[in-house]
């Protein structure tokens, strides 16, 4: 009996448990690797949320924590790293381009199909960062999605280009015509560091970026903290706001009041915009406090969690 017992204990802990599976799909003619969250019971029909992080971050950058969360009160969760990024594949690495990730974003949504459990027809998008941005403007593209969730959002590319601090710049878009130079060429990119301290160069340089960034990817694989200059000339005209308010689905819009990286006024100007939205403030919260084990993760993920229950109930 007390063998018997503890197989028991055992299958009912084992049910219970959230199920993480290594996934592939292609995007792009490129081989995408992500992981799969489910919920223990997949005898019906859930939602899937998919997730995906911002400029430079992996799917190990601290994503899970919101997939096990989501996965625990019954919704399937995907993240996955962006072609050229982190598992997947894609050369040369770490390129951060707009349309090649959107469409990462939904080759994800197509592949749902896949999983035992999983509901095709009620995706929903999750974003942050840039990431935010992208699925900020899907949301008004694709009209099968269930719903969006986008946590500090970049929504404007001059309004996020305004961050930064302006001694960066010449440097920054002497470096994005270089590479683009070279990529005409197919020549080795010219890497510029994601984030760096204030008054050194890179990305972001802003106060406390290159402490978050740290923060959630201390050791990023090879090449490192570094993508191709080029998508420094991209930036400033990638702008989710002038289409995204016109997307007919829920949408959750998290924002950080003190963010020194995107602007929180530019995404307040948005949400005004927005029919659908859901808004969140996060009255002292800067770009990385909305990350697990910071100070606004727990409220940030609470209302994360209400929202999907009240317009995507499991």
């Amino acid at each position: 009996m007390p063998a018997i017992k503890t197989l028991l204990t055992t299958a009912l802990a084992a049910g219970a448990a959230l199920a993480q599976e290594r996934i592939t799909f292609t995007s792009g003619g490129t081989e995408i690797v992500g992981y799969h969250w489910a919920p223990s019971d997949v005898s019906t029909l859930a939602p899937v949320v998919i997730i995906a992080h911002g400029l430079g971050g992996l799917q190990t950058s601290r994503l899970q924590p919101y997939a096990e969360r989501f996965s625990a009160i019954g919704y399937h969760a995907i993240t996955f790293d962006y072609r050229y990024w982190g598992q997947s594949q894609g050369y040369p690495r770490n390129i951060i381009d707009v349309k090649s990730q959107q469409e990462d974003y939904s080759a994800a949504a197509d592949y749902v199909g896949n999983l035992t459990g999983a509901d095709p027809s009620r995706v929903v998008l999750w974003g942050t960062s840039l990431s935010g941005g992208h699925v900020l403007e899907l949301g008004a593209r694709l009209p099968k999605l269930a719903a969006v969730i986008a946590q500090v959002p970049h929504v404007n590319g001059l309004a996020t280009v305004g961050q930064l601090p302006p001694a960066s710049l010449p440097g920054l878009i002497a470096a994005g015509l270089s590479d683009s130079g070279r990529a005409l060429t197919n020549s080795t990119p010219l890497y510029v560091p994601t984030a760096n301290r204030t008054g050194e160069f890179g990305a972001l340089t802003q106060a406390g970026a290159y402490e978050g960034y740290q923060f959630i990817q201390a050791n990023p694989p090879a090449p490192g903290n570094v993508f191709p200059a080029r998508f420094v000339l991209q930036l400033p005209t990638f702008s989710p706001d002038t289409t995204a308010y016109k997307s007919t689905h829920p949408t959750f819009i998290g924002i950080g009041l003190t963010d020194n990286v995107v602007s929180p006024n530019a995404t307040l100007a948005l949400s005004r915009r927005f029919k659908t939205a859901t808004v969140r403030n996060y009255t002292l919260a800067g770009h990385f406090d909305i990350y697990p084990t910071k100070p606004y993760y727990e409220q940030n993920v609470a209302d994360q969690i209400a929202f999907l229950q009240a317009n995507v109930p499991v």
